[in-house]
Order: structure tokens, then C-alpha cells, then sequence
């Protein structure tokens, strides 16, 4: 049995035509349907920013493990600079009051950072959560890993700082 007869109906009851020009107005539909339904307002994209990262009362050796230059991590992508100084401590003098002095052993460190942040929906990401100022973050240097507080933020030109 031939499923088109003599008149172009397939199985006798639907013209071949007809039918094909209803499967590509129904898949034409659906491609116009699936471009306009396509939300892109949940898209990441990954951007570079500059961060400056103020890490506090840290050993001496932890200071001296980092370097400046690129770093293989996934967010971190290099220190452009660090500044490490004798970390400020408050400590009570023999009359009572107050000073501040430098602790004989731990450090402040200042750090400049370039990482992959993810922009989302008019906001910044890293590590998945808002990348603001006054943050504390946790970054893994490579020869060592680090809890500071973002001090700092520059995003395509754009500079906040508190």
C-alpha cells in the first residue's frame, strides 16, 4: 500500500502540502517562541577586578610566603603588590591607660589582588557571594591561603574604597 494516492493526500485523508507547510509553521512558531522566552538577565559573565585586601595579625612567615606576581588559583589571578607591616595592638601600660604599640611579632599585610569575579544582575560576585567593601574573604595564594577584608575595589576604572 502507497501512503500517497493519486491525489497527493498522504494515507487518503491529508494533502502531503498542506501538512508540510503546517510542520514548519508550528517549528518557525516554536524557534520565535524560544528567542523571545530566552532570559538572559541570569547570565554570568566573568570580569577581572582589582581588590585591596588588608590581612591582620599574621606570623611573619605567612607574610614572607607571599609573593608578588600571577598566581595559578581560580580567583586569584596575581598580587600586583603587598605592603606588610608590624601589626598596631592596644595594650595597658603599668598606670592604667591605654597605648597602642606595634606587636613584636605579627604583621599587617596590604594586598593588591586582580581575581575572576562574576557579573550577575547588576551585581558583582566572588567566590559566589556580593564582592563589597568591608567583606572578609578567604583567598588561597598558591604557597598559602589568607582571611582578609576587601579595603578596596576597582572594577573596569570604576574605584571604591572606604
Amino acid at each position: 500500500m502507497i501512503p500517497i494516492d493519486e491525489d497527493g493526500n498522504l494515507f487518503g485523508k491529508v494533502n502531503i502540502i498542506d501538512a508540510l507547510i503546517v510542520v514548519f509553521i508550528v517549528i518557525g512558531a516554536l524557534g520565535v517562541a524560544g528567542l523571545l522566552l530566552n532570559d538572559d538577565s541570569g547570565r554570568e559573565d566573568e570580569v577581572k577586578a582589582t581588590i585591596e585586601v588588608q590581612v591582620n595579625g599574621v606570623h611573619p612567615y605567612v607574610a614572607d610566603a607571599i609573593s608578588e606576581g600571577p598566581v595559578d588559583e581560580s580567583v586569584v589571578v596575581a598580587v600586583v603588590n603587598k605592603t606588610v607591616e608590624p601589626t598596631r595592638t592596644v595594650v595597658k601600660s603599668e598606670n592604667g591607660t591605654l597605648r597602642e604599640q606595634s606587636h613584636p611579632q605579627k604583621r599587617t599585610i596590604q594586598l593588591q589582588l586582580t581575581v575572576n569575579a562574576t557579573s550577575s544582575q547588576d551585581e558583582l560576585l566572588l567566590q559566589g557571594e556580593p564582592l563589597e567593601i568591608g567583606r572578609s574573604v578567604h583567598f588561597d595564594l598558591g604557597k598559602t591561603t589568607v582571611n582578609g577584608t576587601i579595603t578596596r575595589l576597582d572594577v573596569d576604572g570604576n574605584r571604591s574604597s572606604r
